[in-house]
């Protein structure tokens, strides 16, 4: 396997436990964001770039409806909704 397949994997598995154990919004998210870069010993300023950039695609999969992802939490279309 090839780091750019490990770093997609990586990025996926991120994802998943992101919206599995949820993500603080509002004036948390910062704090949480640095607590998270100093626990794993980057600069805050790295993680909070990393952390919007996951968020922005958690969003835009969540409101596509191609999504690829299992667990994105967009409700399947059904006959009766279009109608």
């Amino acid at each position: 396997m090839n780091d750019k397949r490990k770093a997609e994997i990586t990025r996926l598995v991120l994802k998943y436990e992101l919206r599995k154990d949820g993500i603080p919004l509002g004036t948390n998210v910062h704090s949480w964001i640095g607590t998270i870069a100093k626990e794993i010993d980057i600069a805050t300023q790295e993680a909070d770039v990393f952390i919007e950039e996951l968020m922005r695609e958690m969003l835009d999969d969540a409101f596509s409806t191609k999504t690829t992802c299992k667990n994105s939490f967009v409700p399947k279309k059904t006959p009766s909704d279009t109608k």
